[in-house]
């Protein structure tokens, strides 16, 4: 199984979460108490969350983009990764941090990003305007493409720009 999520899943659905981009303290511990209490969650936890979520990761609203994205996406694929290796299958698993170049800055590595790179259309498609086609751009999917594609053939996924890919 190849499994892994992007670095800023989150950043996507922040988009049109207008109240979202406003957040201040106040609003994100509401919303993080709301996500506990929505999964019988220790809401005691809030006080984890400060300490894990500090302001030194950044203003409230990225704060609520990393803890989402961990909450939907990165805890979950680590979860499901960690449960089908110990059942003796064959895991690998990645984490995708590619950003458009010349939105990355705003948008991050959001939910869906990697898909483009693996496939090689990100030169069309909506985010063909976004991407800024650089030398960079061209490189990263080469590589994810040449990655992918060992996988699917019964190989150890990477190329020769990465460290050998443990299971």
């Amino acid at each position: 199984v190849l499994l892994g999520s992007n670095l800023d899943e989150w950043a996507l659905f922040m988009v049109p979460d207008s109240a979202g981009r406003r957040l201040d303290e106040a609003g994100l511990d509401r919303r993080i108490l709301r996500v506990l209490a929505a999964n019988a969650i220790d809401p005691n936890l809030v006080d984890a969350f400060r300490e894990t979520y500090n302001e030194s990761l950044g203003a409230p609203r990225d704060r609520w983009s990393q803890f989402m994205s961990d909450m939907v996406f990165h805890a979950p694929a680590g979860i499901l990764a960690d449960t089908l290796s110990r059942a003796g299958g064959e895991v690998y698993f990645y984490r995708f941090d590619g950003q458009l170049p010349l939105v990355g800055s705003y948008t991050g590595a959001f939910h869906g990003l990697d898909i483009p790179f693996v496939f090689g259309t990100v030169r069309k498609g909506p985010l063909a305007a976004t991407m800024g086609w650089s030398s960079e751009v061209r490189t990263l999917s080469r590589r994810m493409q040449k990655s992918w594609a060992r996988f699917a053939h019964g190989e150890v996924p990477g190329h020769e720009g990465l460290p050998a890919w443990p299971r």
